[in-house]
């Protein structure tokens, strides 16, 4: 892919893109989460990508111009976000809390992911 995503204990989440043979250059340091981010997940076919916390959210990045900027924030969990994960196409994924749910996600009318 172009971009390679990282998270950290920090709090923060780094984009690097490729520049050419798997040679990756820091593009963006995003730092709205409150607390360590857990991991981050691409989009399987768009620029857009998910990162999940300790903070109980999970944010949505995506391009803003020359850099990246959170495009939403979803608070749907009561404690730690661990881990997301899509459909083969896409369309929907799954968020796992420490607060012993599963939540699904799908695009509402306004295009902001919804829980399903």
């Amino acid at each position: 892919g172009e971009y390679l995503a990282t998270c950290s204990r920090d709090k923060s989440v780094w984009i690097h893109a490729n520049t050419q043979d798997f040679d990756y250059e820091c593009v963006a340091v995003l730092q709205s989460h409150a607390q360590d981010v857990k991991m981050v997940k691409w989009h399987p076919s768009q620029d857009v990508l998910f990162s999940c916390s300790y903070d109980d959210t999970v944010k949505v990045w995506g391009p803003d111009g020359d850099d990246w900027a959170c495009k939403e924030t979803l608070s749907a969990h009561e404690s730690t976000v661990w881990a997301l994960s899509f459909d083969s196409t896409g369309s929907y994924f799954v968020t796992c809390s420490d607060d012993r749910t599963l939540r699904i996600w799908a695009p509402a009318a306004d295009n902001e992911p919804k829980p399903d």
